[in-house]
C-alpha cells in the first residue's frame, strides 16, 4: 500500500509540477541469461528455437541477444563486453526487415505534449570480415508491450565502441505506459549493442532534478 502511494505521488510530482521527478525503467542495466536466438529455414520463414530472457523487457521481435563476456566474445567482434554488469543487449537487423526490439513498461505514463530526456550506452557492431553499416537507434511509444504507436526518437549514427548518449522524448499524440527499443536506420543487416538505460525524468531545459 505504501508502494503504490509512493508511485501516485511521484507520477503527480512529475505531471503537475515544475520540478523534475525521475520515472523509473526498470533493469535499466540490461541484465538477463546470456543467449543468442537461432533461426532455421529461409529468410522468409524463420523458426525461432531459443528465446533470450531479459528480466522487466518483452520480446516484441525475437532477432535479438543476450551478449555476456564470459561466453559470447568472438576475436573478430568488437565491443565484445558489455559496457557495465555481466551481460547487455544485442539487437539484430536481417535485411532491415527482421528487426530485433524489446519494449518494457515504465511506472509513470509519458504525458503528452511533454518533453522527457534518457540517457542509454549503444555501439555499433565491428566487425573486420564485412563492410561496416551505418545505424540508428529508435525509442517508440507503444499502445501496449509490443504495439508501436508514435516514434519518439532516433539518434544520429551510432558509433563503434561504447558511446553514451542522450534521447528527448516528446509525446504528440497520446500518453504512453510502455516504451519500444529497436534499430532505427541501417545500411545493411548487422547489430547494435544496447546497455545502461537511465531514468527517465521531465526535462525543463534546466536539468534540475528533485
Amino acid at each position: 500500500m505504501i508502494k503504490a502511494i509512493a508511485q501516485i505521488i511521484i507520477c503527480a510530482i512529475a505531471f503537475y509540477q515544475q520540478a523534475i521527478a525521475q520515472i523509473i525503467v526498470a533493469n535499466k542495466g540490461m541484465e538477463g541469461f546470456s543467449c543468442v536466438t537461432r533461426a532455421t529455414g529461409s529468410i522468409d520463414s524463420f523458426e525461432y528455437t531459443q528465446i533470450c530472457s531479459l528480466s522487466s523487457y518483452f520480446l516484441c521481435d525475437t532477432f535479438i541477444a543476450i551478449v555476456d563476456a564470459f561466453t559470447f566474445n568472438p576475436p573478430n567482434f568488437y565491443p565484445s563486453v558489455p559496457y557495465s554488469g555481466n551481460t547487455c543487449l544485442m539487437l539484430s537487423d536481417v535485411t532491415n526487415k527482421l528487426k530485433g526490439s524489446v519494449s518494457t513498461k515504465i511506472e509513470c505514463s509519458l504525458k503528452k505534449n511533454k518533453q522527457y530526456k534518457i540517457s542509454y550506452w549503444a555501439s555499433n557492431v565491428w566487425n573486420w570480415v564485412d563492410t561496416q553499416t551505418a545505424k540508428t537507434f529508435e525509442i517508440w511509444g507503444n499502445l501496449d508491450t509490443c504495439n508501436r504507436i508514435e516514434k519518439l526518437w532516433e539518434s544520429e549514427p551510432i558509433g563503434i565502441g561504447w558511446i553514451q548518449y542522450k534521447a528527448f522524448l516528446l509525446p504528440k499524440l497520446q500518453d504512453y505506459e510502455y516504451l519500444n527499443f529497436r534499430i532505427g536506420i541501417s545500411s545493411n543487416s548487422y547489430d547494435l549493442l544496447l546497455d545502461s538505460l537511465s531514468d527517465i525524468y521531465p526535462f525543463n531545459g534546466n536539468d534540475v532534478t528533485t
